[in-house]
């Protein structure tokens, strides 16, 4: 004799413990400081709960690279983090990715003039010089861990630990009153 369980309470409060997991973490990432286009908060997001083969879960996407600012990434010189610069110099991708980063925050990167006092210096030139600088100083001293995705964990298991116990109790009730009659 089989018997159906129902996990609806389970599944709201799932649900919620989802809903406070991408909000902490959109929040941690934001308080940390390590924002440039949002792009990293926006695409955090949680999937449907789901129930299958006796597991309910939800999964939580964001874009790859949310892992390198939670747990960091050792610069080649120096730094902490669970992943490692494998060199010293910025590839094109993350060139063009400062450049952005700089225009987002509206640091103006001035020309500056030549040895000669003749003529300022090309300015895209200027730009891109500052942008290699800074992106060697990433690779070079790492990116330091924000553990934003890690605190959003702990803050969703704190708040919703209690409600998630509840309606587990309530659902094994409920599973059990409809089975006995």
């Amino acid at each position: 004799m089989a018997t159906d369980i129902s996990l609806t309470e389970t599944s709201k409060a799932l649900a919620n413990m989802a809903a406070v997991l991408v909000a902490a973490a959109q929040a941690n990432l934001q308080a940390s400081g390590h924002v440039a286009s949002g792009a990293l908060a926006q695409s955090i997001q949680a999937t449907a709960v789901q129930q299958a083969d006796g597991v309910i879960s939800f999964n939580i996407q964001a874009l790859p690279y949310y892992k390198y600012l939670n747990k960091g990434v050792r610069g080649t010189q120096g730094g902490s983090g669970d992943y490692t610069f494998a060199k010293d110099f910025p590839g094109a991708v993350m060139l063009t990715s400062v450049q952005q980063w700089a225009g987002a925050r509206s640091i103006i990167l001035q020309p500056r003039a030549t040895v000669h006092n003749r003529s300022p210096k090309n300015n895209s030139i200027s730009s891109l010089s500052a942008a290699f600088a800074i992106s060697r100083s990433i690779l070079r001293h790492g990116i330091p861990p924000t553990g934003f995705m890690d605190k959003a964990v702990e803050t969703a298991k704190q708040q919703c630990t209690a409600q998630l116990q509840q309606a587990c109790k309530t659902d094994i009730i409920n599973t059990m009153q409809n089975n006995v009659q």
